[in-house]
């Protein structure tokens, strides 16, 4: 007040001032809200890892077909294969390509089955492939894995795309609304 009354009258008036020798607390602690339930602010900085119900694994075991053969495609590319879609006229889903090496992609979001390791052993050597790779988004049983080294042909389990979308930052389709 006693400013506003200086410069009405046009006299100096010196800024306010308050001096002391006291050093002032620095430290802050506050609580606003409801300490049991988070909020959004606390959601929003916690780790995105600590928050997110929806792990990679989770989120991959969700994709369907044509999904999840777009991730093997990327994290195959991300190892430095050059893929593509493979002909409807072969019995792959990709064909990727690195060095020499031709590879076919068979893509499948319901596991792999030793049914399915046979078929693939079967058809090595199609589409001019030199070898061929078997996808899932499925843990595989230990069986199945045996008899896919016993004809040499590539697992891509679940836990190896996993660790190939975590490893490299592969982006993962975005969820729908509720997960199927």
């Amino acid at each position: 007040m006693a400013r506003a009354r200086a410069a009405r009258d046009g006299e100096d008036h010196r800024p306010d001032r308050i001096e002391s020798d006291d050093e002032p607390a620095y430290e802050v602690s506050a609580t606003l809200g409801d300490v049991e339930a988070p909020t959004a602010i606390a959601e929003a900085i916690e780790p995105r890892a600590e928050r997110s119900p929806d792990s990679a694994a989770e989120r991959l075991a969700r994709l369907d077909g044509a999904e999840l053969t777009g991730v093997v495609g990327e994290a195959l590319t991300a190892q430095g294969w050059e893929t593509r879609a493979a002909s409807p006229r072969t019995p792959f889903d990709l064909l990727a390509t690195r060095s020499d090496e031709r590879m076919g992609v068979i893509v499948s979001d319901s596991g792999v089955t030793t049914e399915l390791v046979a078929e693939s052993a079967e058809v090595t050597g199609a589409a001019g492939t030199d070898g061929v790779a078997l996808a899932t988004n499925k843990t595989v049983p230990e069986a199945v894995s045996r008899r896919a080294r016993e004809h040499s042909i590539t697992l891509l389990d679940g836990e190896s795309l996993v660790a190939a979308v975590d490893d490299r930052d592969l982006p993962l389709p975005a969820p729908v609304s509720e997960p199927r």
